[in-house]
Parts: C-alpha cells; sequence; structure tokens
C-alpha cells in the first residue's frame, strides 16, 4: 500500500511538472512580445491617384460610374517604418505610382501625409517620408535567412490594419518573371491584398522582408507568399534616399546556371554558381578580364548559387559601383574587381564627319538591346546610305549590323570609326549581319 501511495504520488508530480512546462512552453511559443516591437512600425497606406490608372486595379463593380463625373479612386497597403528621425518609411513601388495624395495612418490611430521621396519599379520598392513625431522604426536584421525559419507577415490585407499572420520561409531565391529584378523569399504565411508593403519579420521581430505578391488564381491567398527579401531593400533605398532614383550599373555578362553535367563536362570544382556564356563587347566585365567559360560564385560576400541570383545582386549596385567577384577559371580561383558602367553614357547616334569619301552618306548608330535586363551596345546599324555614295555602292542597306571591319571586331561606333579610319589601299572589308545572314562587302575610296 505504501509503494503504490508513492507511484500515485510520483505520478501527480509528474503531471503538475508536465502541465507547468506546457504552460511555459505555451508563453515562450507566444508571438506577443515580438509583436509589441513590430507593430509600431507598420503602418497603413491609403493612396489617391489618377482614375485611368487606379481604376484599372479596382474590382469591376467600383469601377462604373454612371453619371461620367470624376471618379476619386483609392488603393490601399502598407509601409514599413525604417528611419523613425527622418520619418523614412519603405512600402511597393505599385502602391504609390502616380499618387496624388499618400494618407500614412500609423497603429496609435494618428494620420500623416506621406511625401514620396522616390520609387524603382524593377524591385517594386518606394520610400515615402512623413513628419518624425513619435515614431518607432523596425530593427533590421543580419542573419542568414533559411528555409523553414518561422516568420511573421503584419499588414493590412483588405484593409483590415494591424493584422497579422505567421508561417515559415517556403523558399528562397525565388524568380516569378513578374519584376525586373527578383529574388524573393517565399512564405505560407498568408499575405493577401493590402499586405503590399508590409513586413515580413523572424521570431525576434527583425525584417527579413517587405511583403509584395502572392500567387493566386482567385486573388486570395493559398499559401504561397513572396517578400523582397532586406540584401535587396537596403541597397534600393539607400540609392533613393541619396539621389532620388536608382540608376543601375551594366556587368556586361550573359550567364547560365551551373548544372552537374556542365560542371563535370569543364571540369569544375564547384557545383553551383552562374557560368558566363558570353562577354558583352566593351563592357565593364571584358574591361576587368572577364572570360566566357568562368564561374561566378560569389559577388562582393554573397554567394552564387544560380544565374538569376547573379543578375539580382548585382542590379542594386549604382553605375560606378565597384565589385568584387569570386571566380573559378580552369581551377584556379580568382578575385577580380568589375567597377560597374553606366548605360546611359554612351553614344546611341552618329553622322560620320571624315574626310575619307567611302563614310560620305552614312548614317549609323549603335545598335542596342536588353539582355537579362540590361540595354547592351551589339555592333553598328546602318541607318540610311545615300544614294550614289560609297556605302551604297558597296551594297549596305538600312537595317545592316556591321560587326568587323577587315577582320577586327567592332562593337560600337568608336571602334568602327576607328578602324574605318585605318589606312588602306583597296578599300575595307566588312563583315555585315543581315536578316540572320553573315555576308562580306567590301566599301572602296
Amino acid at each position: 500500500m505504501h509503494q503504490m501511495f508513492k507511484l500515485i504520488s510520483l505520478f501527480a508530480l509528474f503531471l503538475i511538472s508536465y502541465n507547468t512546462s506546457a504552460q511555459t512552453h505555451s508563453i515562450e511559443q507566444s508571438l506577443a512580445p515580438t509583436l509589441k516591437k513590430v507593430m509600431p512600425a507598420v503602418v497603413h497606406i491609403e493612396v489617391t491617384g489618377s482614375p485611368f490608372w487606379l481604376r484599372s486595379q479596382m474590382p469591376p463593380s467600383k469601377q462604373k460610374n454612371r453619371s461620367n463625373a470624376p471618379v476619386q479612386a483609392q488603393q490601399i497597403g502598407s509601409g514599413v517604418i525604417l528611419n523613425a528621425e527622418k520619418g523614412i518609411i519603405v512600402t511597393n513601388a505599385h502602391l504609390v505610382l502616380k499618387a496624388e495624395s499618400i494618407t500614412v495612418t500609423l497603429n496609435d490611430g494618428r494620420h500623416f501625409m506621406g511625401h514620396l521621396v522616390g520609387l524603382d519599379s524593377p524591385t517594386d520598392l518606394a520610400v515615402i517620408t512623413i513628419k518624425p513625431i513619435r515614431l518607432t522604426a523596425i530593427a533590421q536584421t543580419e542573419d542568414t535567412v533559411h528555409v523553414g525559419d518561422q516568420v511573421i507577415a503584419v499588414g493590412s490585407p483588405f484593409g483590415l490594419t494591424q493584422s497579422v499572420t505567421s508561417g515559415i520561409v517556403s523558399g528562397i531565391h525565388r524568380h516569378l518573371g513578374i519584376e525586373g529584378v527578383e529574388n524573393f523569399i517565399q512564405t505560407d504565411a498568408s499575405i493577401n491584398p493590402g499586405n503590399s508593403g508590409g513586413a515580413l519579420v523572424n521570431r525576434s521581430g527583425k525584417l527579413i522582408g517587405i511583403n509584395t505578391a502572392i500567387l493566386s488564381a482567385s486573388g486570395g491567398n493559398i499559401g504561397i507568399g513572396f517578400a523582397i527579401p532586406i540584401n535587396i531593400v537596403e541597397p534600393i533605398t539607400a540609392q533613393l534616399l541619396q539621389y532620388g532614383n536608382v540608376k543601375r550599373g551594366l556587368l556586361g555578362i550573359v550567364a547560365q546556371t551551373l548544372t552537374p553535367a556542365l560542371s563535370k563536362a569543364l571540369h569544375l570544382k564547384h557545383t553551383e554558381g552562374a557560368l558566363i556564356n558570353h562577354i558583352i563587347p566593351g563592357s565593364a566585365a571584358e574591361k576587368a578580364g572577364l572570360k566566357v567559360e568562368d564561374l561566378v560564385v560569389k559577388v562582393n560576400e554573397d554567394p552564387i548559387t544560380n544565374a538569376p541570383n547573379i543578375k539580382s545582386l548585382a542590379a542594386v549596385l549604382r553605375a560606378g559601383s565597384k565589385v568584387h567577384l569570386t571566380l573559378e577559371r580552369a581551377g584556379k580561383i580568382l578575385h577580380p574587381t568589375v567597377i560597374l558602367s553606366d548605360p546611359s553614357q554612351k553614344t546611341t547616334r552618329h553622322k560620320p564627319s571624315t574626310p575619307q569619301s567611302y563614310l560620305k552618306g552614312l548614317e549609323l548608330q549603335n545598335l542596342d538591346r536588353m539582355i537579362d535586363g540590361e540595354r547592351v551596345v551589339l555592333g553598328v546599324e546602318v541607318l540610311h546610305t545615300a544614294t550614289g555614295s560609297a556605302g551604297w555602292l558597296a551594297g549596305l542597306k538600312p537595317h545592316d549590323i556591321i560587326i568587323a571591319v577587315d577582320h577586327t571586331p567592332v562593337h560600337n561606333l568608336k571602334t568602327f570609326i576607328k578602324q574605318i579610319n585605318a589606312p588602306t589601299h583597296h578599300g575595307h572589308l566588312l563583315r555585315v549581319l543581315r536578316d540572320f545572314n553573315k555576308l562580306y562587302l567590301v566599301i572602296e575610296t
């Protein structure tokens, strides 16, 4: 009997201990302490703008206006306070694009007029400011985000301000083809219309991303939401604050994601990275000595696991920035530095003013195209050949692309003029691309 009483006592003690432990665990799992720090830094944004722009984003029932009277269209979303002392808020560009007025409401109910500092559509980020009166800024993380990390989304879905959902990181480095620059964090935390521009934070309450999109056929949440990661948010907002715009530098490479088969075929040590398959002539990459079949494994200190990854990291850097790359080339590790070029600083049209008679009557321009989101010069395009001119007699036609002079490649007008001005006794041999066919022409004096 004594032994049975002892067993019952021990069992009761275990139940009490288990119950206390469960209660403690429940308290530790509560999000309330984290949200107490986060929610004052997440704001509700209401935008009034052009009816032709905003009405197109409204439900059909709200677009009707039988009286044809002017309609004041509105859109709602969220934002995050990054700097309390200066009243700096980051949100989505699509929310404030062409906004005529911006009203910001804090979690304590106060209203402020917002002023647009600048926006960047390729990343869907914008910066607005309000009066810095008793504001709370969000903490930003420097930790690496991993699949499986617990996260919290805060925003104003469907106008329900200060709404909170939680979930995990479902994926990283996601590319959907909806923005110009993408490297999304995927989460199953519910993100709905109105969450745009809101915060995605970790369990510590530190900002890891800005909510921007959902994948849904109906417009409602199905557990697939996306946020712009903090390593894109920070440099873009810095450019917008300093310059009011984003001027992307041009790296000048075309790359593909390394596969195990490619790694084996090229005898590479790495199994992940971005393999360069083309160097844009005259680009920053060419000047820095990069070569086809170089494998990019790091941009600055960020690891590169695929080709879109290198694009998204390079695209947040301003023209003139120095980029430190880590490459594998023929089994060796190299660390070149590339200074990103400014794609806007190039000649786009030129009428040669030179005494050589074979250039008279020719009108030329740099041929540029968008390649992997970057505008690059690919050759010299013929715009016009005057009847009877040397170019006309040689057979040049409008839309011909001159790619070489005397077996020397020409990448732009500068190299073309230099080569065509070289002394010759028998004219110049031109290599021309016409309707995807290559042919040779001789232009004579």
